[in-house]
């Protein structure tokens, strides 16, 4: 299957290379690519014969371009970062939404791809099955800058997920500290908005992937609440404390921070400071 995709993957590079690329040629195009694959001597024996099946089935569908065997063609060239085949498939009626090419584009950082998609209309704030935004992809899964900016320049919004997390609280929880600026400052992001757990971004940048002052500072310089309790009853300080970040405990204790604050369990930051330090120090 692998093997079959990159071919697939490679046919369709060669097909956006072309120079006269357009909404005409471009389903002859990449049958023809799909055929001369088929001729080569060293082909794999299992991956023509899969290429040989989709060509069978797609020329039973006419070379529909919508109707391709493999899934929607204009996400796999979002995949690639194949602008013009991409242009030339959106000219051809292809819907712009199908297969969540913008979502694609925007893991990947394609901009170019995106820029050519949201010219044509893609729906900038659509949700995939996962009930995921192209913004949310560009945050959580690619930390890519250019295209948070652009997709926020289009009307991309922090909109919560099924979790009631927003692009905030990923960039927060992975120390992305131009990513969390831009969403700050560019798309009016709400800096204590809590998800389903009660956590804010300022909570997620104080948990155990990584001690991320910088973000934490920019929170706090956006007047992040220090004393809002997660479900569990917890402070960013307890989490701090718990975590042994220091800088960052010192830093929500400068904007007041509670140390006498308790969670569900009655504990307080200072237990879990002389609890964890205990713990690490015993082995």
């Amino acid at each position: 299957m692998e093997e079959k995709m990159q071919e697939l993957d490679r046919i369709l590079l060669a097909v956006s290379y072309s120079s006269d690329l357009n909404k005409e040629n471009v389903a002859n195009k990449i049958r023809t690519e799909i055929d001369t694959k088929l001729k080569e001597e060293n082909l794999d024996e299992q991956t023509k014969k899969d290429l040989e099946e989709c060509f069978k089935q797609w020329k039973e569908d006419n070379f529909d371009l919508k109707k391709f065997p493999y899934g929607s063609l204009l996400q796999l060239a979002a995949k690639l970062n194949c602008a013009k085949l991409a242009k030339a498939l959106i000219e051809s009626g292809i819907d712009v939404n199908d297969g969540f090419p913008l979502h694609c584009a925007a893991e990947r950082g394609h901009v170019q791809v995106a820029e050519i998609l949201l010219a044509a209309k893609a729906d900038v704030n659509m949700h995939d099955q996962y009930k995921l935004t192209p913004l949310d992809y560009a945050v959580e899964l690619g930390n890519k800058i250019e295209m948070v900016k652009l997709l926020l320049k289009k009307g991309a919004t922090n909109v919560p997920n099924q979790y009631g997390q927003t692009p905030l609280h990923y960039a927060a929880e992975r120390g992305h500290v131009q990513t969390v600026e831009t969403l700050l400052k560019e798309g009016n992001a709400d800096v204590d908005l809590q998800d389903k757990n009660g956590k804010t971004p300022l909570h997620r940048a104080t948990g155990r992937k990584g001690e991320h002052i910088q973000v934490v500072a920019i929170l706090l310089q956006e007047k992040a609440k220090v004393n809002l309790q997660d479900k569990e009853g917890k402070t960013s300080l307890h989490y701090a404390a718990e975590n042994e970040y220091t800088q960052i405990a010192e830093a929500l204790l400068k904007k007041g921070a509670d140390v006498n604050v308790q969670d569900k369990d009655g504990r307080t930051p200072l237990y879990y400071a002389v609890y964890y330090t205990m713990v690490n120090t015993q082995g």
